[in-house]
């Protein structure tokens, strides 16, 4: 009786699995070629799965999407989670790897916040405070909370920190890139003889809520490096995005 309960359990799951962010409705036949079920009972389990209020079905289309109750379930973990709290396992995770310098910033107007800070235990390295504010456009990490402004709200932050036509036009081309890459790199921006690389932290609404960045030395920062601690950082921030109900690249 157990095995058929959890061969029951374990094909509702293989079912639930199919919705993801790319596909949102799927058809009987769909869900059967999806699961390797047979279309009989990939039907009967889908009728079941909407009779309790985990699947909706089109009137029209006669499609399956996820129903109400997965939201419902869904708001219930996010609001129990904390964003330093969930991230901090992949933040010291990262730091051993790299053993360089490890932050976590925030969003706060016109300026990032450092909410978390790991120190690299070599004796040149990267140092600052937790609550340090930052500007956006110096460094790493700050270009991907431009990316988070309307243009309006980017030429307001342009002029407000004087930032001549001339840089505007390097930043708007850095964050074409930047959009496209996932991460970003820079080096003696903020502080001289610095390098830093950064990758964005999305949600479940697919909204940046936070930036990542690996810091150190420039010189400990070689081209090989660089593409090296690039790699770790987006594989990061793509680990707590999931973590934070993110579905997407």
């Amino acid at each position: 009786m157990e095995s058929q309960e959890n061969q029951l359990l374990l094909r509702i799951i293989k079912v639930m699995d199919c919705f993801t962010g790319t596909q949102t409705e799927l058809s009987v036949l769909e869900i059967s070629n999806l699961t390797g079920l047979p279309y009989s009972t990939a039907g009967r389990l889908l009728q079941n799965l909407k009779s309790v209020g985990l699947l909706n079905q089109g009137e029209k289309s006669k499609g399956y999407c996820l129903g109400s109750k997965v939201l419902s379930w869904a708001g219930s973990y996010l609001n129990k989670m904390d964003l330093l709290e969930l991230s901090e396992p992949f933040l010291l995770d990262l730091h051993q790897k790299t053993l360089e310098t490890i932050s976590l910033y925030i969003l706060d107007h016109f300026e990032r916040i450092c909410i978390f800070r790991k120190e690299s235990p070599h004796s040149i390295r990267m140092v600052a405070r937790i609550g340090d504010r930052m500007p956006l456009h110096l460094g790493a990490s700050g270009k991907f909370f431009l990316l988070k402004f309307s243009a309006e709200e980017r030429d307001q932050y342009y002029s407000m920190n004087q930032i001549s036509d001339v840089e505007i036009q390097k930043l708007e081309k850095t964050l074409k890139e930047i959009k496209i890459s996932g991460f970003t790199t820079s080096f003696g921006e903020r502080v001289p003889e610095a390098a830093s690389i950064a990758a964005p932290i999305y949600n479940l609404q697919k909204k940046i809520v936070a930036v990542v960045n690996i810091s150190g030395p420039i010189q400990r920062f070689d081209s090989e490096i660089t593409k090296s601690y690039s790699q770790m950082i987006l594989e990061t921030a793509q680990s707590i995005s999931r973590a934070l109900g993110f579905i997407g690249e």
